[in-house]
């Protein structure tokens, strides 16, 4: 009699660790879903951001052929393309609040907008737009050559920046707040940054 319990006792064992291994792929398989499917998201929000980027990088001609300076010199203009670049791209409102139901979830930050530009190759003009409420601060700062943006990325001429934040929903249901950033450099013709 001991021996029938002994193998009823071994049947459930291998019927339970067999579901627990189940449960354990299942999650795991879950989790490497969401990751992807949070990273997907992610790149189509950059591939917006990185055409709104080059839509505000509009380079002032005059600037150039006086001097030979690539400069971003019409701010509002700039922003005015980035902004119409990125909420149609987007397909969002003005608020940058998706018009239709999609993976993003509510309103996209605009966390950091700046225009870099590089004058005389001595000074360091810079654009800020800080979040959503679109106040534009210049200010200016000697230039060594070795200005970067917040990202890490060297500053040689006029270079447009912008990192954006907004929530995911993913097919489980679960959101999550990502960030994505976007650096465009305008160079000259020869590449060497003018």
């Amino acid at each position: 009699m001991q021996k029938v319990n002994s193998e009823k006792l071994s049947g459930s064992i291998e019927i339970l660790s067999s579901l627990m291994l189940i449960c354990i792929v299942g999650l795991m398989l879950m989790f490497s879903i969401r990751g992807k499917e949070i990273k997907l998201y992610q790149q189509k929000v950059q591939d917006s951001l990185d055409l709104a980027c080059l839509s505000a990088a509009i380079v002032d001609d005059d600037v150039y052929e006086k001097t030979g300076q690539i400069r971003i010199t019409d701010i509002d203009t700039a922003l005015y393309q980035f902004f119409e670049s990125f909420e149609t791209n987007m397909d969002l409102d003005l608020s940058l609040t998706p018009k239709h139901e999609n993976y993003v979830s509510g309103k996209i930050k605009l966390e950091n907008l700046y225009i870099f530009n590089v004058i005389n190759g001595m000074t360091l003009e810079i654009f800020s737009v800080n979040g959503n409420n679109m106040s534009v601060t210049r200010f200016t700062d000697p230039y060594d050559g070795y200005s970067m943006t917040p990202n890490g990325k060297k500053i040689v001429t006029s270079t447009v920046y912008a990192r954006v934040g907004f929530t995911v929903k993913t097919l489980f249901g679960k959101e999550q707040y990502v960030r994505t950033v976007s650096c465009v450099d305008v160079v000259n013709r020869e590449g060497d940054g003018g």
